[in-house]
């Protein structure tokens, strides 16, 4: 139950929204795709910037890289998902989450260089 404390309200609004409208285009009623991608687009671009925050990247050039693969293969997802080709939903699913797994597994912790060591062991002794 602690996930669902840590999802936004406006975060978990926006999702039951497309859910919802999703599944009423499912049942033949007329939705407008538009609105429909727009917020399907905010939940990609939302959930790629939690995955990017839970992956071991800790520089910022690492991490606009996630995003790029990330944010445009969420919007294949979303793309396969609002026109229900389920297949094509599939596979960008899978693409994803291997992407998601690749720079998960990756680590980009700076490398600790020898003048870096010696200031911080200066540090630790500078009151001795």
């Amino acid at each position: 139950m602690t996930l669902l404390k840590k999802i936004c309200p406006i975060c978990a609004l926006v999702s039951l929204t497309w859910m919802t409208m999703l599944t009423f285009k499912g049942l033949g009623y007329d939705i407008d795709d538009a609105l429909l991608a727009m917020l399907m687009g905010g939940s990609v671009v939302g959930i790629s910037y939690v995955l990017g925050a839970r992956t071991n990247l800790t520089s910022r050039v690492a991490l606009m890289y996630w995003k790029l693969v990330a944010i445009p293969t969420g919007f294949a997802v979303m793309y396969a998902l609002l026109q229900f080709a389920w297949g094509y939903f599939a596979g960008a699913l899978v693409a994803y989450s291997v992407a998601w797994w690749l720079f998960k597994s990756a680590s980009t912790a700076p490398r600790r260089s020898l003048y870096m060591e010696g200031i911080t062991k200066e540090l630790n002794n500078c009151c001795e």
